[in-house]
């Protein structure tokens, strides 16, 4: 399927905080109506959660707190 519309602000919201897993409930069942009712917003999501799983397979460094980090001065 190809994706002609952006994703809405609120879209991204929810899959941004689905991905950083801080979801509330109201969030959650939020998210899960958008994805059963609208084709497009599941298109959306697989593309971002495929992206992230790609970064984080490609980089897990990116994704953790640097422990090795100079204060700045």
């Amino acid at each position: 399927m190809s994706t002609h519309r952006e994703p809405t602000r609120e879209l991204f919201e929810l899959m941004s905080a689905f991905r950083d897993e801080t979801l509330t409930e109201d969030q959650r069942r939020r998210l899960n109506d958008l994805l059963e009712s609208d084709a497009v917003a599941r298109d959306h999501f697989l593309r971002f959660m495929t992206l992230h799983a790609l970064l984080e397979t490609r980089m897990p460094a990116a994704s953790e707190p640097e422990t090795n980090a100079r204060p700045m001065t």
